[in-house]
């Protein structure tokens, strides 16, 4: 009896992406705070459409998010683009506005952040764009 071997075929969805991400703290308040989330795809390949997610320790919460939805799970929130930036372009980056609810004494910041699933790194030094 022959047995049949199914190939293992690349996921062809799979963008080669390269990224970075930044998360500034613009307002707070007792249990909460304004912050803009943005993400870089430095290429080589679109995000189309793009998402990223990230892990929100520290009991954050997000509350709302513009310009385009979010979800979150736990501490693992999910954004994406609206309608009109739904593709995120090689060397293009989509900025987030989010509040955030929070107990505590220190910001919650994201972690394990990844668009559409490759992982990215903080950005460091002064962003021009």
């Amino acid at each position: 009896m022959v047995t049949p071997v199914t190939p293992v075929v690349a996921d062809p969805a799979a963008p080669n992406l390269r990224c970075t991400y930044t998360h500034v703290v613009q307002s707070t308040w007792l249990g909460g705070y304004q912050a803009e989330f943005t993400v870089d795809n430095l290429g080589p390949d679109a995000a189309a459409p793009w998402q990223a997610t990230f892990v929100l320790s520290g009991g954050g919460h997000v509350k709302t998010t513009w310009p385009g939805p979010f979800t979150q799970s736990g501490s693992s929130v999910k954004l994406s683009g609206a309608a009109w930036n739904r593709d995120l372009y090689a060397k293009w980056f989509a900025k987030t506005g989010l509040t955030v609810a929070y107990t505590g004494s220190v910001f919650p910041s994201p972690s394990d952040v990844k668009l559409n699933g490759v992982a990215c790194t903080e950005h460091s030094g002064p962003v021009t764009r």
